[in-house]
């Protein structure tokens, strides 16, 4: 075999979550290669200053995340559990075409907020400067143009600036703080707020998990221009008390104004951006095109067809279903068998069974795509207002559980109407051939289709944190249980090998036998004892034998 073989071979044991052969595998291995052969180069010296203040240490689980994408929209998230390491990896991959980001933060799990472990920095993105392209300024220059635009004194300059292009990243170096507490989190989200209503910068820094380009590595966004990132020091702070940045102090209805408006700005951008690329013409005309057909179709019915009227199924309340009276409790969990077979035939309601057959015990997916499949059961259908959330949700959830697009059509087909199979085609597919991981939590599941009290009662996966605690209780119940039998196992086979080897040695000593068998003297004598016991009942036993026989 091959030495690139077994490298593939070993990256794959390692990266089992990629698909063999895929785009995004192939990608993700190139990158793993140059890691892998990366020698320590001199850029790492230019990042290890930047570095010893954003990661000065690296504790237990701690993890730093980076996240690397391809110029055509194939993305990998990542992480270092060593500084070394990172640095070592990040100041390889700038050098290649790929738009490389990292988390100032430091995390305990995967890349939330609510993972977020400590932080050193902080930082703001001051993006898309009309007219400036700091790409091609100097240190001085984008110090002299970051005193004058915004007014403020060298003495409160950040105290690294990342110039990315068209914007500038400004981080304070600040001493550490705790982001597992809620006044770490507090004294964060204040201070950040601060520097964005002064410095008028992008919302979404006050995201305890956001993602900033990496200094030193390449923009890639348009490979016609591309942009190297550049990192300047403007000092190296003695004082790192993040009272020093109370100079930016605003007020809350300011930070609420610029909050409001930027959020306001980033809408119409990104809508200016989907005009741009074609997107949200492609659209809005495809929603016209659809509407206009729908209404024309519609015309040509009513042309050639009588008006016939339409007998709409009723809907029975869980409460009526056990023989309450509708009016007091009302619901959309419709009675098991009721005469539902009046409505058209594109739409007609089709009754399934609740499926109650056991699944593995760790099986999220196929658990969340039961209970969808006994959602649409115990209503007949999904109800209308929720189909579309429905179908993309199983439609995520049976590319997450590898179901061919086919078995995933065929489950659809069984929970929705007729009359919206089309649109449930559509979303499928899309789902199916789009790189995007979408995902969904469990709460937003339940929440997004109006689950009912008899859903979560009745569901298999935990959609609430009581049902979460109750399977894991007996999660730990069923592990504990099966050590302790192991153990209690285990106790037995050793005692009755010690057992067995007293009597084949009787002529040993208790000190003997105790090193002999790796225990104490104190556990030999016991053994002798039940043995000795063992051996007094046996002949009681043929004593008591005797005396019957005879």
């Amino acid at each position: 075999m091959g030495k690139f073989k077994e490298l593939e071979i070993e990256f794959y044991e390692d990266h089992r979550e990629l698909e063999l052969g895929s785009d995004k595998f192939f990608f993700v291995f190139s990158l793993w290669l140059k890691c892998y052969f990366s020698q320590i180069s001199e850029t790492i010296s230019e990042l290890s200053g930047f570095f010893d203040d954003i990661f000065p240490d690296l504790k237990g689980n701690e993890c730093i995340w980076c996240m690397a994408s391809a110029p055509d929209g194939i993305s990998y998230n990542f992480s270092y559990n060593d500084r070394t390491e990172a640095l070592k990896g990040l100041a390889t991959l700038s050098n290649e075409d790929i738009n490389l980001y990292f988390s100032p933060a430091i995390f305990t799990g995967w890349r939330t907020d609510k993972n977020a472990s400590s932080i050193n920095a902080i930082y703001i993105d001051i993006d898309d400067v009309d007219g400036r392209d700091f790409s091609e300024m100097s240190r001085e220059d984008i110090k002299s143009w970051l005193c004058e635009t915004y007014r403020i004194d060298e003495s409160v300059l950040p105290d690294w600036v990342v110039a990315s292009g068209h914007g500038l990243h400004l981080y304070w170096i600040v001493d550490e703080i705790d982001l597992k507490t809620y006044e770490g989190t507090e004294l964060r989200r204040k201070y950040t707020d601060y520097l964005i209503t002064w410095f008028k910068a992008d919302v979404s820094c006050r995201n305890k998990s956001r993602i900033l380009r990496f200094p030193t590595s390449r923009n890639v966004k348009n490979l016609a221009d591309i942009k190297v990132t550049r990192l300047f020091r403007f000092s190296k702070p003695e004082n790192k008390s993040i009272k020093r940045l109370d100079f930016f102090r605003c007020s809350d209805n300011d930070i609420e104004a610029y909050t409001s408006e930027n959020i306001k700005r980033r809408a119409e951008k990104r809508k200016a951006t989907m005009i741009k690329n074609g997107t949200w013409k492609e659209r809005t005309e495809k929603h016209l095109q659809t509407k206009e057909g729908a209404e024309k179709q519609g015309v040509i019915q009513e042309k050639e067809k009588p008006k016939q009227k339409r007998v709409k199924p009723k809907i029975y309340s869980l409460a009526e279903s056990e023989g309450h009276d509708p009016d007091e409790q009302k619901g959309n969990i419709p009675k098991q068998g009721t005469g539902a077979e009046e409505e058209s035939q594109n739409n007609r309601i089709i009754k399934r069974e609740i499926d109650t057959s056991p699944l593995p015990p760790k099986s999220r997916y196929l658990r969340i795509i039961r209970d969808l499949e006994n959602y649409s059961a115990r209503r007949h259908t999904v109800p209308k207002g929720h189909r579309s959330i429905f179908c993309h949700i199983l439609a995520v959830y049976c590319k997450k559980a590898r179901f061919s697009i086919n078995k995933a059509e065929r489950i659809m087909y069984k929970c929705i109407d007729k009359g919206f199979r089309n649109e449930a085609d559509t979303v499928l597919k899309n789902i199916y051939a789009s790189k995007t991981e979408y995902t969904y939590t469990n709460e937003r599941i339940a929440e997004l289709l109006d689950f009912k009290p008899y859903d979560l009662e009745h569901s298999y996966a935990c959609y609430t944190a009581e049902q979460r605690k109750e399977a894991r209780k007996k999660t730990n119940g069923r592990y504990d249980q099966k050590r302790y039998s192991e153990k209690r196992g285990d106790k037995k086979r050793i005692k009755q090998f010690r057992k067995d080897f007293i009597i084949r040695h009787t002529d040993m000593t208790a000190k003997e036998l105790a090193k002999a068998l790796t225990c104490s003297e104190r556990t030999v004598r016991y053994i002798k004892a039940d043995i000795k016991k063992e051996e007094e009942a046996t002949t009681l036993f043929k004593l008591l034998d005797n005396d019957i026989l005879c």
